[in-house]
């Protein structure tokens, strides 16, 4: 219930149809599935699980009344390859 408060809050205070925004919510992995299911208008009982990992991304997109899933989940940046292209030394 108190994720379907902030949700809708902060729907009403942060998004505006018209124009394109980035935002970034940092939570815990049952705050995210919470969220994920107040997004979506699921009743907060539902059998409908949403895992999150270790530093798991998800990732929306808000599009007038479509909600759009575009990544659940994603842990690709845990992957060594991604921490090569970022060595220290490449970027000094």
């Amino acid at each position: 219930m108190r994720m379907e408060k902030f949700w809708l809050k902060f729907l009403d205070e942060n998004y505006n149809e018209q124009e394109e925004k980035t935002i970034c919510i940092t939570a815990h992995g049952g705050t995210i599935s919470m969220l994920n299911k107040a997004i979506l208008k699921l009743p907060i009982d539902t059998q409908i699980i949403f895992p999150t990992g270790d530093t798991g991304v998800h990732e929306w997109l808000l599009n007038g009344k479509e909600k759009i899933m575009l990544r659940m989940n994603c842990q690709e940046h845990l992957l060594n390859d991604v921490y090569i292209k970022f060595d220290s030394k490449s970027i000094a």
